[in-house]
């Protein structure tokens, strides 16, 4: 039995994860993917190796051409690679739509729900009967958030659904989080910090502007890749307390830089449908770290920061909103929260592929 991976963003830290616990499992696979020039650091010492890949330029500007040359890529691949011994491994949600109407048998992951994102109410219909389509003929459908089966099923979800959220690598295993040892965090001194895909202006990138603006004693830090052009203009103007670190290497090059950070932001903004629901990686490092994170409200995550009391719900829309939420904080409910997440166990925290490969295992036997 042979699985091929065909994946959105090759360098995606929770793609390397996944293809990584199948190949532990002892499984024969092949990996093909998209690379988009983000994350490119996690590339560099793979478990596998990478049989081919379609390089995406996005500042090409004829989408067009680009859409029909990847689904090319697509249908070569599953061309070449289909046979009676062969499980394809679908991750992300043009993929999955693509691939669904060849007669292959597939897994189909599913981390960012495209039909939810939209607002023209006919291409909605259209992305989410699609979407549907997709999981129906898919042998196993892996959800990376609770938020996802709430959205598609309700309370009536089907026997080969699997939930595995985003949690933290295997690499962090043998770690001791007795070995993380941070100040008390001074109040009049907050290291703000945000850790990955540099964007959403209305939220962090605000976040950061009024740390800047209004509160000279703290400090914003960067680390990742930037993706919007509102960071550039934000660096431009050379705050003195705000700092960019460049990119990083997940899991690598996460506990140093969670020493670094009192409080890490993630307010991602709800206009996007798919933050509504999503359950980020961010929860379950911030945990690990025991490092207090900020989420928006109105979202699955924010429902889940409140209920296990490890950080602040915001709205980060409103630059007022943001002033008073800093103007709250203070030594003893950052402290709550910290006891709170060392509280859990690292267990509840890194990434348990066991359900998914037992699963696997019985649907093919």
């Amino acid at each position: 039995m042979r699985i091929v991976f065909i994946v959105l963003q090759l360098s995606q830290p929770r793609c390397i994860k996944r293809i990584s616990s199948f190949v532990q499992a002892g499984f024969d696979v092949s990996v093909y993917g998209y690379s988009n020039g983000f994350y490119e650091e996690n590339l560099k010492s793979l478990p596998f190796k990478i049989d081919d890949s379609f390089c995406v330029d996005l500042n090409k500007k004829n989408k067009i051409k680009r859409k029909y040359r990847s689904y090319l890529f697509l249908r070569d691949v599953i061309f070449k690679e289909n046979g009676d011994d062969t499980i394809f491994y679908l991750m992300g949600s043009h993929i999955g739509i693509f691939c669904s109407f060849f007669n292959i048998r597939y897994i189909y992951e599913e981390s960012d729900i495209e039909a939810i994102k939209q607002k023209n109410l006919l291409l909605k219909g259209l992305l989410l009967l699609l979407d549907k389509y997709v999981l129906k003929k898919s042998l196993i459908n892996v959800f990376t958030s609770e938020g996802f089966a709430d959205y598609f099923y309700g309370d009536k979800r089907p026997n080969n659904l699997v939930i595995q959220p985003n949690k933290l690598s295997g690499y962090f295993t043998p770690f001791n989080r007795e070995n993380i040892v941070k100040k008390r965090i001074d109040q009049n001194n907050i290291r703000f910090g945000f850790i990955g895909i540099i964007r959403y202006p209305n939220t962090i990138l605000r976040f950061a502007k009024v740390i800047a603006d209004k509160f000279a004693n703290h400090e914003f830090h960067f680390w990742g890749q930037p993706a919007c052009t509102e960071f550039d203009s934000l660096m431009l103007n050379c705050y003195p307390n705000i700092f960019y670190h460049g990119t990083f290497k997940n899991p690598e090059d996460l506990a140093s830089i969670y020493r670094q950070i009192d409080i890490n932001i993630a307010c991602y903004d709800i206009a996007s449908g798919n933050v509504r629901v999503a359950e980020p990686n961010k929860l379950y490092e911030s945990i690990f770290f025991s490092c207090p994170i900020v989420v928006s409200e109105n979202t699955f995550l924010g429902k889940k920061v409140k209920e296990m009391s490890v950080g602040y719900v915001i709205d980060a829309s409103k630059d007022e909103n943001i002033i008073q939420f800093v103007e709250s904080i203070n030594d003893n409910n950052i402290q709550s929260l910290v006891n709170n997440a060392r509280k859990i166990e690292s267990g509840e925290l890194i990434d348990n592929p066991n359900k998914l490969l037992s699963l696997f295992k019985e649907k093919i036997s």
